[in-house]
Order: C-alpha cells, then structure tokens, then sequence
C-alpha cells in the first residue's frame, strides 16, 4: 500500500512540473516570435534582432546560473516558500 501512495504522489509531482515547464515554454514561444514587432512599435532604434537574441540569451543565462541557487534553496526551506517568493 505505501507503495501505491509513493506512485501516485511521484506521478501528481511529475504531472506538476511538467506543466509547469509547459507554461514556461509556451510564454517563451508567444513572446519571442512577436518581441521584434514590439520594439519596431515602441521605436527603438538601433539593430533590433540584436536586441532580441541578447534578451533570448540573457534569460537563457539567468535560467542556468539561478537554478541551482534556486534548487538549494528549496532544499532547505521547501517548495511552497520559494514559489511564492518567485511569485512577488
């Protein structure tokens, strides 16, 4: 019986992360298709493919240097705290 419980705990977290990746990839993929479109109209001048493989590449950065500080973090205090401080 424990086992079960483990399976279907695992499974509901599996499902949770999942979804959220999902959520993260499909903001990525609206944003960035549309991100040169949006600088046109907010006139900024200057090369603007630039602009948008820096703006891809720096939250690429940012992803692999915060998430093991992030993963750490959960560790030590949990889950819950960390998302809803992610959240504010």
């Amino acid at each position: 019986m424990p086992e079960l419980f483990q399976e279907r705990t695992m499974n509901k977290l599996l499902f949770i992360i999942c979804t959220t990746v999902a959520i993260d990839a499909t903001g990525m993929g609206i944003v960035f298709p549309i991100s040169p479109k949006l600088l046109q109209d907010m006139n900024v001048s200057g090369d603007i493919p630039l602009y948008v493989g820096l703006w891809a590449s720096i939250c690429a950065l940012m992803q692999f240097v915060f998430s093991p500080i992030l993963g750490a973090l959960i560790d030590k205090i949990g889950h819950r705290p960390v998302l809803l401080l992610g959240n504010v």
